[in-house]
């Protein structure tokens, strides 16, 4: 992948674990280009598939049609929810099919050991490296959109710089291993978050309707999200600091294990190392800080059997609200109307004749 980018002398470099020297094998200046690029084709793909598919479909199961800005910009969540949900499917399966295979997968303690990792190994992992980088400079651009109503846009906004940062960072600075060991648990639990989303949008589908699938998915976005962006990114982060920081005073000079490489003063500081696991300790911080919303949402649903969504845009909620207030039948609405009519007959004064008698 993108082999006409990479020039004979980086592809052919061999190292070791534990080498500096060798950061930025495998790359070339032109992948930048490439980069953006590939940002530009996914918004090109994302135009195309909205109006072709999405947004169609998108009407057919949520039974709305754009007649109004309110139910226009519900439509836009839904073909982003789809858009986002195929695009997350995708790299997932592609980055797990090349982390499962390696034998340092599902080991949250060899994906430090050695660092910086053999560059030798990192080649095959440059085109999901590039398309996840992409990605970001893509949702990037789409948030500056469709997200700026949003309570965490700022969040959303600071995720997606740091997420380009990291897939950058890491595979020049061969910390491949740590990078797509994210990647993989990350994209796991976009899929259950967009699945979810699109499925609590799809009001048509009568399943999709009932409050025990909404507790369910809740549920589901819970859990996943709590397993992957808390428990295991933390293990990551901890174990990163740990070789990098704790274990400082066992560095022997000369020697290929790089502990102290985050401390700074240490004679075996990295700028590079420290500017990473700083990155990735304030991307820990905003998945902590996203699950507690998720996780009010779960408790708003279980107490009082409402949705209450923290991170909402306004229009939404406020629609949201109207809809939870109005008449669930036609029925209810019509006596409704028969009250409200009497009422105001009783309470209005009488009128008076101008007609002089």
């Amino acid at each position: 992948f993108f082999s006409g980018l990479r020039t004979g002398a980086s592809m052919s470099v061999s190292g070791k674990d534990g080498d500096w020297s060798h950061r930025g094998a495998a790359t070339s200046p032109l992948d930048l280009l490439v980069l953006l690029g590939l940002a530009i084709a996914m918004l090109l793909v994302r135009y195309f598939l909205i109006q072709t598919f999405f947004r169609p479909w998108a009407i057919k199961v949520s039974d709305k049609k754009a007649t109004d800005a309110e139910t226009d910009a519900a439509l836009v969540k839904m073909c982003k929810y789809m858009w986002h949900g195929l695009a997350y499917l995708v790299m997932w399966v592609w980055a797990l099919c090349l982390y499962v295979p390696q034998p340092w997968a599902f080991s949250v303690e060899d994906v430090w050991v050695g660092y910086p990792h053999d560059p030798a190994g990192k080649a095959i992992f440059k085109g999901i490296f590039m398309v996840e980088a992409a990605w970001y400079v893509h949702g990037f651009l789409e948030s500056l959109v469709h997200d700026r109503k949003r309570k965490d846009f700022f969040m959303i906004v600071l995720h997606h710089v740091l997420a380009v940062g990291l897939c950058v960072g890491a595979f020049w600075g061969n910390a491949h291993r740590v990078g797509i060991t994210v990647i993989v648990e990350q994209d796991l639990s976009d899929i259950v978050v967009y699945a979810s989303k699109f499925s609590y949008g799809a009001v048509a589908v009568p399943l999709f309707r009932k409050k025990w699938v909404h507790t369910l998915l809740l549920i589901a976005i819970n859990v996943s999200w709590f397993c992957t962006r808390v428990v295991y990114l933390s293990m990551i982060v901890y174990k990163g600091w740990q070789y990098g920081y704790v274990w400082a005073d066992q560095y022997t000079p000369g020697s290929s294990i790089n502990y102290g490489c985050t401390r700074l003063g240490h004679a075996n500081f990295d700028g590079l190392s420290f500017y990473l696991l700083v990155q990735l300790t304030l991307m820990l911080l905003l998945q902590i800080i996203w699950y507690c919303g998720i996780l009010w949402m779960l408790i708003s649903q279980l107490l009082s059997g409402g949705f209450h969504d923290m991170w909402y845009d306004g229009d939404t909620q406020k629609k949201a609200n109207r809809e939870s207030t109005s008449p669930s039948s036609p029925v209810e609405a019509s006596q409704g109307s028969e009250k409200e009519t009497s009422v105001r007959r009783r309470t209005s004064p009488k009128r008076t004749s101008n007609k002089i008698e």
